[in-house]
């Protein structure tokens, strides 16, 4: 009859100790990249780089058009892309 009453006994836990070693495990780990993250940020860059051929090309073909405002928009577009690229970049790598 002790051995049951043993058995069902209420263990008491030592939480400092298993808090400290539940923290050396976690600041050990390595950080994980956040790989959708750094997925679109180079796709963002990628759409830069198109948005500047873009904008190349369509200053040498001389279209009828405003040149100074499809210039501006696409160097705006250029710099937003770019901008956000990185920042997503940075992000996944964090």
């Amino acid at each position: 009859m002790t051995k049951r009453r043993e058995k069902n006994k209420p263990r008491k836990l030592d939480i400092s100790n298993s808090l400290a070693e539940t923290q050396k495990e976690v600041n050990s780990k390595p950080r994980e990249k956040n790989e959708l993250a750094i997925t679109f940020g180079k796709f963002c860059l990628d759409l830069a780089k198109l948005t500047y051929g873009g904008v190349f090309l369509s200053a040498i073909m001389q279209l009828s058009y405003d040149m100074s405002l499809a210039l501006m928009y696409g160097a705006l577009a250029i710099i937003l892309l770019s901008v956000l690229g990185l920042v997503f970049v940075k992000i996944g790598n964090e």
